[in-house]
């Protein structure tokens, strides 16, 4: 009697640490669908073209080794089509990490970029012509690393559409066509 009162504790433990994405976690998530392509123009008329090509949530559970619970984490990947050596499994385009019950990071991570994007602190008034939503101007992480003048400095996101446009360094602008 003891044994099942401690195995049903143990799960009721157990089950009760797990950390689930609620829908509104994956709004960011499900703009982007499976072989979506994404074209992006710059002053000169120049295309650039990208793919996702996978979406994944990933749920470790719980880690014996470490004896912690894992979160799940969604991932949206993508291809580059102006280079063909990349390699798939590397190039993550967002990813979605559950820290707490109520506490989402969402990063993107494109060309070389990483940023965070920040709801609170990351609003701004560009491109507010072309779109009726809220629009993101999200830096680079770490802005000591952006040394070249082909780094990209900053992506303009907005919840409904996504990325909608970066910046490199050089003040090549680059913004979303389809």
């Amino acid at each position: 009697m003891i044994r099942i009162n401690i195995t049903f504790f143990l799960i009721l433990f157990l089950t009760a640490c797990e950390i689930r994405f609620k829908d509104e976690d994956l709004t960011v998530y499900n703009i982007y669908k499976l072989n979506d392509t994404l074209v992006f123009k710059n002053k000169l008329g120049q295309l650039k073209k990208f793919a996702i090509i996978s979406k994944n949530i990933i749920n470790k559970g719980w880690d014996a080794n470490t004896g912690l619970y894992n979160p799940q984490v969604a991932y949206v990947k993508y291809k580059d089509f102006s280079k063909p050596e990349t390699i798939y499994y590397d190039n993550s385009f967002l990813t979605i990490y559950q820290k707490t019950k109520n506490e989402i990071e969402e990063t993107i991570y494109f060309n070389d970029f990483i940023g965070s994007i920040d709801r609170d602190k990351q609003k701004t008034k560009e491109f507010s012509s072309l779109y009726n939503e809220q629009i993101y101007k999200i830096p680079k992480f770490d802005m000591t690393t952006v040394r070249d003048s082909i780094d990209i400095l900053y992506v303009y996101w907005t919840d409904k559409a996504g990325i909608i446009s970066y910046e490199y360094k050089n003040g090549d602008k680059w913004t979303l066509v389809k």
